[in-house]
């Protein structure tokens, strides 16, 4: 019974890998012909897609499959061209309804279909994709928001700004994130909206709003931003609005900056000292001498970094302070200099000279 029980156990695992076998090699026989058959498609309409794009000559009619290749083939025109060529495209898109079909994929039941159909709307570029795409950015699947909102600052239309600025306090971190990133790319054409959230009373998207402006760093922003710093209640948005101006870089917020080091929050002080050394003004080496005896060691670093940013006086004041009686001041100090000789012998800045 053992030995029969042995046999049919060996059988069926060898019928089980001959099936996989086969099955495997079936599947790669089935893609390699659909990827012969894709080309084939591509080799015979790539003179007519052609025509169409550079002369807009009318492509002929085709089958289902043809339309298909057709489609994917101008959306790959569309991702380099612009100017009148892009807009043809765009228009083909939405007159053959290859539009209006991803849009009503857009309410599939399935979430992939709902993504897939995201992305596509992005790659086609189309205005009647704006307000679709802006309705999936409250869909329930964090994929579908997440693609969405890509897709949104790919089209790149004013009254897409406001929804993916709201979108900015997605219960989601990386639904949030990914918005972040996507109103970096579309630039100062955000900003007004930001600093419409940056107002507003949704707590999370302000902050998200700040660290937005930092990134995309328009002096328009400043004013707001040095407000926040000086007035508002939220330690974060305190510490984002100094660290958005560090990034910034305007000397127009110095004296707010200035201020911020005398905050009731190290984490504050800490972005403001960072802030005041990306300035790069010569001017502001004493008040980071002074207050580099925080009692925060956060605080003590980011003034010690801060001053190896300012040149040969930054430079100077570091060597005052790597004879400090306090040894973390002291150890901060005596290793920044030696990043900046580094950076010295490599030609990237001045040597500071040590004197004995």
């Amino acid at each position: 019974m053992t030995q029969q029980l042995l046999i049919f156990c060996t059988v069926a695992l060898f019928a089980w890998s001959f099936g996989l076998v086969v099955f495997t090699v079936a599947m790669r026989a089935i893609t390699a012909w659909r990827r012969r058959r894709w080309q084939r498609g591509e080799d015979t309409w790539r003179s007519p897609v052609e025509a169409f794009v550079l002369n807009d000559t009318p492509l002929p009619a085709s089958s289902r499959s043809g339309r298909r290749v057709i489609r994917e083939m101008l959306l790959r025109y569309l991702a380099v061209l612009h100017g009148e060529e892009a807009k043809r495209i765009v228009a083909y898109l939405e007159g053959s309804g290859s539009v209006a079909a991803a849009v009503q994929q857009l309410r599939a039941r399935n979430r992939w279909r709902r993504v897939a159909a995201a992305s596509q709307l992005g790659r086609m570029r189309s205005q009647l994709a704006v307000q679709p795409l802006i309705t999936a950015l409250h869909d329930e699947s964090e994929d579908v928001r997440t693609v969405a909102a890509r897709s949104l600052a790919a089209i790149g239309r004013p009254e897409a700004v406001h929804a993916l600025a709201t979108a900015l306090g997605d219960q989601s971190r990386w639904t949030a994130s990914r918005v972040a990133a996507d109103l970096v790319e579309m630039g100062s054409f955000a900003v007004p909206t930001l600093l419409e959230i940056v107002g507003g009373e949704k707590k999370e998207a302000a902050v998200s709003a700040v660290r937005v402006l930092g990134e995309i760093r328009d002096p328009r922003a400043v004013p707001s931003l040095a407000e926040i710093l000086q007035r508002s209640g939220d330690l974060n948005m305190r510490a984002q609005a100094a660290r958005a101006l560090g990034k910034i870089a305007s000397l127009q917020a110095t004296e707010r900056l200035r201020t911020a080091l005398t905050d009731d929050a190290w984490q504050v002080r800490a972005q403001a000292a960072t802030a005041l050394g990306a300035l790069g003004d010569p001017k502001n080496v004493d008040i980071l001498t002074a207050a580099i005896a925080d009692h925060s060691w956060w605080v003590r670093r980011n003034c010690a970094e801060a001053l190896g940013r300012l040149g040969t006086a930054g430079g100077q004041a570091l060597l005052l302070l790597s004879t400090s009686p306090d040894r973390y001041v002291r150890d901060r100090c005596l290793a920044v200099l030696e990043e900046l000789e580094a950076a010295a012998d490599t030609g990237r800045q001045p040597a500071v000279r040590r004197t004995s």
